[in-house]
């Protein structure tokens, strides 16, 4: 059942899905926590599955944020999307544990289940991209209705913010990576042509980057079959794009490379980043509160590190800066560097998106789990993971 739950709430509302449907998000959201709190196993040990830092983080940063909110500094609304979204990553972290925790050693079968979910959730995100090309669906534009039209047709985000769906991508990426360690190397094959249309649709440009960094990092540790085998693959895809859709192409590319050189969202970012920073300098202790940016200029910053100094001051930094450590840490070098890193330096979606909090808890307890278990296979023998880049 709680494998059950989990596909659930992976594919429901880790890809965005719910979106579509706002009330569906809390069926398998309310099951899981249901099975979680009812297993005798969570109930005899819940420190073995809620470790102590993340626990201590979570008190952090809820009691941060409960006290903005008893000085009008914080909404209510904005509160419950952080606190549901954390609770979502912690919620999926603990599932995975109790999951492969439930035989010692944990079968291989089971990472080999965790694998197609992810890699079917992934095919979601691009299946949602593709229905908001064709008109079926409106993505949600989170920063003013009268931007809706540019978004959806130059930047299909599917059922999320095309920043979000990247960063998405990308986790699944990871986490498809560091199962193929464990189950072999085809998941992630399929995989990574899907991640890179997903990423280049949203044209996100710190997706592009960090998707290009870890590809080069798959393709140097995996056999020159493999690498042959993905370059053909992908080679194969592009060409048949160009075939059945070369105008969508094209355009694509062109709208890469603005953003790249230098596009309308470039110069409001700089903008809006020297307005932040001349924000922090007007009150650099405490902040001006949660929703000061947007009121003032319609926008964010785009950048979770300046939206905490401007609404909360070096006083928040000093606090959620560390809750947050105490929630994700330790981590690999790989995981912060190409799914935390990008999302919290280019987004302010960082604490508040419920599908990319999902995917770090998936990927983070799927990364922690490879790295120091001996899997039982089909054939009932041990096996050892690789050693992985830490």
């Amino acid at each position: 059942m709680e494998l059950l739950s989990l596909s659930a709430i992976l594919l429901i509302v880790g890809t965005g899905l719910y979106t579509q449907l706002p009330s569906i998000a809390y069926i398998p959201v309310l099951a899981a926590v249901v099975l979680v709190f009812s297993n005798k196993r969570f109930i005899r040990s819940p420190q073995k599955y809620i470790e102590p830092n993340m626990f201590k983080g979570i008190i952090l940063f809820n009691s941060f944020l409960l006290i903005q909110i008893a000085f009008g500094r914080l909404d209510l609304q904005a509160y419950y999307f952080q606190f549901f979204a954390i609770s979502l990553f912690v919620l999926t972290y603990v599932l995975i544990i109790l999951i492969t925790d439930e035989k010692r050693p944990p079968d291989l079968r089971i990472f080999k289940y965790l694998g197609w979910i992810v890699l079917f959730s992934l095919l979601l995100l691009l299946g949602g991209q593709i229905a908001q090309i064709m008109g079926y669906i409106k993505q949600v534009n989170f920063e003013g209705a009268d931007r809706d039209v540019l978004v959806t047709l130059a930047r299909p985000g599917g059922f999320l913010n095309p920043n979000v769906t990247a960063a998405i991508a990308i986790v699944f990426l990871f986490t498809l990576d560091r199962l193929s360690n464990v189950v072999g190397k085809m998941l992630i094959v399929v995989a990574l042509p899907l991640a890179i249309t997903v990423v280049l649709l949203t044209q996100s440009r710190a997706a592009l980057i960090a998707l290009l960094g870890f590809l080069l990092i798959i393709l140097s540790k995996n056999s020159l079959r493999h690498m042959v085998f993905t370059l053909l693959m992908a080679s194969v895809f592009v060409c048949f794009m160009l075939i059945a859709y070369p105008d969508i192409v094209i355009n694509l590319i062109d709208n890469v490379m603005q953003r790249f050189e230098g596009d309308a969202s470039s110069e409001e970012r700089h903008y809006v980043l020297r307005y932040s920073f001349d924000a922090f300098a007007d009150s650099p202790l405490f902040g001006h509160g949660s929703t000061y940016l947007v009121s003032k200029l319609e926008v964010s910053s785009h950048n979770q590190l300046v939206e905490i100094l401007v609404s909360y001051g070096m006083l928040g930094l000093l606090v959620l800066i560390p809750s947050l450590l105490l929630l994700y840490f330790p981590v690999s070098a790989l995981m912060f560097a190409f799914c935390i890193l990008p999302m919290f330096l280019f987004s302010h979606n960082f604490v508040d998106s419920y599908g990319f909090q999902i995917g770090l808890g998936f990927a983070l307890a799927v990364d922690r789990i490879v790295r120091s278990t001996v899997y039982v296979t089909q054939t009932g023998r041990s096996h050892k993971s690789k050693p992985q880049f830490t």
